[in-house]
């Protein structure tokens, strides 16, 4: 080939462990694009690469038809549910990517379209929404990452306290989403302090603290 034209993977990390295909790709929308430069370091996650940021950005928002998954009238089947996990991760792997590139105003751009095409109400947020409160924070968009960190804040202290409030033999069975819940207060505190957000900070520690009194 010699690269007259280009070569993508769908997912380097299969082939990765003959060789280390996956530090020569670049994510660009839902491949990865085989070139022999190296990424930065802080650009590569193993497995998957890096990110061309300028190529995705365009894919994704202007390229990409997401279907009517955000209309009211249309019923996410449990399939279409869960076949949106892949573009969010790469959605905030890009966000990420523009964030650390100093493209602030896209950064933001894009974490505001996931939540457009895979709304709450409709793609209910998960653990891994957290990731878009983090590149608000480090684009300076405050005021959407605490709107977003209340969102899923929100979602996690329902659950948890409807876990809690089931009979202990029964509760046992939520041990996996209790502790789900416990690792996103964590990993939420741990970003509110690292951006100074002391609202955010101090309400993950008051409800830590009462619900950890209430479980001794």
């Amino acid at each position: 080939n010699k690269f007259k034209r280009p070569v993508y993977f769908a997912s380097p990390s299969s082939v990765s462990d003959a060789v280390d295909v996956d530090k020569y790709c670049y994510q660009e929308g839902f491949v990865y694009r085989f070139m022999p430069v190296k990424p930065d370091e802080q650009d590569y996650i193993k497995g998957v690469g890096s990110v061309n940021a300028d190529v995705s950005y365009d894919i994704f928002m202007n390229k990409c038809k997401w279907g009517n998954l955000n209309a009211p009238g249309v019923y996410v089947d449990r399939e279409s549910y869960r076949n949106t996990m892949i573009p969010k991760q790469n959605f905030a792997r890009l966000a990420r990517k523009l964030a650390a590139d100093g493209k602030n105003d896209s950064a933001v751009k894009v974490c505001d379209y996931v939540q457009q095409i895979f709304p709450n109400n409709k793609i209910h947020f998960d653990y891994y929404m957290i990731q878009f409160v983090d590149v608000y924070y480090k684009a300076g968009a405050f005021a959407k990452g605490n709107k977003l960190a209340d969102q899923l804040m929100k979602t996690y202290e329902q659950n948890t306290d409807y876990i809690l409030s089931l009979n202990p033999e029964f509760r046992g069975n939520f041990d996996e989403d209790l502790n789900e819940s416990f690792s996103f207060f964590n990993t939420m505190k741990q970003i509110a302090d690292q951006y100074d957000q002391k609202a955010v900070s101090q309400r993950v520690d008051k409800f830590l603290n009462q619900r950890m009194g209430e479980m001794k």
